[in-house]
């Protein structure tokens, strides 16, 4: 907080699972388009391509995914049920925490001199009042 900001969520975000991969329907199934690198999608095996057909043993569509995922807490882990080049897979996915809304740049509550300082010479414009 050198400028007297802090990088943070709004203040209704609220933590919602993240499988770690993007998906699309393609021929009525859950299709990953992209598993994100580092991801717990990525370290449990999932490729795109990966055709996802249920969630412990529930059938999930794309419609459906995103209520079947929130009904699990951030940690939990769910078995996956995978068409992988028409073989059916069992993967397990531990599923991490994800805001629901985006992050934002915000000034900081008692910014101190030095701070109010810095953000001056670096954008060029006094520091903001804060209101309340």
């Amino acid at each position: 907080a050198k400028a007297g900001l802090e990088f943070t969520y709004p203040k209704k975000s609220k933590q919602i699972p993240d499988p770690g991969f993007v998906s699309t329907e393609l021929s009525g199934l859950v299709t990953l388009t992209r598993v994100l690198k580092g991801s717990k999608a990525w370290d449990a095996g999932l490729n795109t391509g990966d055709q996802i057909v249920a969630i412990n043993g529930l059938r999930v569509t794309q419609s459906q995914l995103t209520i079947r995922l929130n009904q699990y807490k951030v940690g939990e882990k769910v078995q996956l049920s995978i068409f992988r080049r028409d073989r059916l897979i069992e993967k397990e996915l531990e599923l991490v925490k994800k805001m629901d809304k985006k992050p934002i740049v915000q000034v900081i509550k008692k910014p101190s001199r030095a701070q109010k300082k810095f953000f001056k010479a670096w954008l060029g414009v006094k520091f903001p009042n804060k209101k309340d």
